[in-house]
């Protein structure tokens, strides 16, 4: 008597990672239909949707981050297909850079409306804000930069690269959890946003105080010494100079004429300039409240820092500044994400608010970054054959984290194309004969 067996070989495992999260997290947020909302297709051909593509490249930022022309094969070894329904191909690197393009020019509205979505969703406490700026630094020339978006120029990068141009980005994230809901990019070049705006705002004012000067006693509207003073004040107020303003009007006695003299105090510009960058508060509040929201700002410096390392916000190659500007909304996006999981693993983490096992088999304080790194071991297996594509069943961490998270990694909905299912081990099948 003799025993055959006919074995079929499972096929390669796939990195699912944390796809099954961030999907979810997508979708609750409809970023992908805010997008195409937004950005709609003008070619029907096209196997994917801005939205689709710009939420796998979001995904990418959270699992793997890759530069945009290697984001294809990222698709192709990891499950993308298998989660979010696109074809490795269809996120090659020209394909991406169109839906940046796409992007670039409605990044503010998306950001508003996902960021009013994760407001509603996660129940967000919005009463207190934090923000600051960092630069991003870039390597390329740029020389003819889109005027509309943010423009790569030499200034003081934090990094202390001044050989490179850059960019600088501002952050503005809750008081609850660090979830940032807005977002902006400026040109690079300026050492501070304030201090820009102040020359700005000079050289307006300066343009009108001398148009009075010269005008004063010989045109119509101003051949008094009060209409003189009215209009003075008209241009302090308008311009928001009053506070470093020094000007003396005359008449004189034998003309009867008025005469306008002014100029800008240095040391009270030098006084406003020293807070550039200040946290102000309110003045009714006490000092307790004072130190407590003093100490809550650094939350928005951890943000940045997952900005610029997990999420891999630099280096950046991309030869337009219109893609520099959408890049770094899409990254944005996925640090939203990022947040808004390790809030909702804090909120459903044990009472001493560390979850068992998540640091070197150690009790940890959940955060973004190990959250994600934990479930980057989950895999998958793809469909082969008549064999549907299926997931080998989560050890106990991975699965309470997804527990907490909200997220069923099996849920019809996860396979589009291809149920999944949860298996204890690779399926084998024996036949006698």
């Amino acid at each position: 008597m003799s025993v055959a067996m006919d074995y079929v070989p499972p096929s390669v495992e796939k990195p699912l990672g944390a796809l099954p999260v961030v999907r979810d997290y997508l979708a609750r947020l409809d970023v992908a239909g805010t997008i195409d909302r937004l950005a709609p297709m003008r070619d029907k051909a096209n196997r994917a949707t801005h939205g689709e593509v710009i939420a796998a490249l979001v995904a990418n930022r959270l699992t793997s981050p890759t530069p945009l022309l290697h984001v294809e094969r990222w698709a192709r070894d990891w499950a993308v297909e298998e989660m979010f329904g696109l074809a490795p191909d269809v996120l090659n690197d020209d394909r991406l850079g169109r839906a940046l393009d796409a992007l670039a020019p409605v990044c503010e509205a998306v950001m508003g409306s996902v960021g009013t979505a994760a407001i509603t969703t996660f129940d967000l406490d919005i009463s207190r804000i934090h923000s600051v700026m960092t630069s991003i630094s870039l390597h390329g020339a740029y020389p003819e930069a889109e005027e509309d978006y943010a423009t790569p120029r030499y200034g003081h990068p934090k990094d202390r690269r001044p050989d490179l141009k850059q960019v600088r980005t501002g952050l503005a994230v809750t008081g609850d959890g660090g979830i940032p809901l807005v977002h902006r990019a400026y040109d690079g070049g300026a050492g501070e946003a304030a201090k820009t705006a102040r020359a700005l705002k000079l050289g307006r004012a300066r343009a009108d105080l001398d148009t009075l000067t010269r005008t004063a006693g010989s045109h119509h509207l101003y051949r008094t010494e009060a209409a003189v003073k009215a209009r003075l004040t008209l241009l302090a107020t308008k311009h928001r100079v009053t506070h470093y303003l020094v000007a003396t009007t005359n008449v004189d006695p034998d003309t009867g004429r008025p005469d306008l003299t002014w100029h800008f105090d240095a040391a009270a510009l030098d006084a406003e300039a020293t807070t550039d960058g200040w946290y102000t508060l309110p003045h009714e509040i006490g000092p307790g409240e004072v130190r407590a929201r003093y100490k809550g700002q650094e939350v928005v410096g951890r943000r940045y820092g997952a900005f610029k390392s997990p999420l891999a916000v630099e280096p950046m190659f991309l030869h337009s500044n219109q893609r520099i500007h959408a890049l770094i909304h899409v990254i944005c996006l996925a640090l939203l994400i990022f947040c808004l999981i390790e809030r909702q693993a804090r909120q459903g983490a044990g009472p001493d608010g560390k979850i068992s096992g998540l640091y070197a088999g150690r009790p940890a304080r959940p955060t973004g970054a190990l959250i994600l790194g934990t479930l980057s071991k989950l895999r998958l297996v793809p469909a082969q054959g008549s064999r549907p594509a299926y997931i080998p069943r989560p050890p106990h961490l991975h699965q309470h984290l997804l527990d907490i998270l909200g997220v069923g990694p099996t849920r019809p909905d996860y396979f589009d194309r291809q149920p999944a299912r949860v298996m204890h081990r690779n399926p084998m099948r024996k036949r006698r004969g």
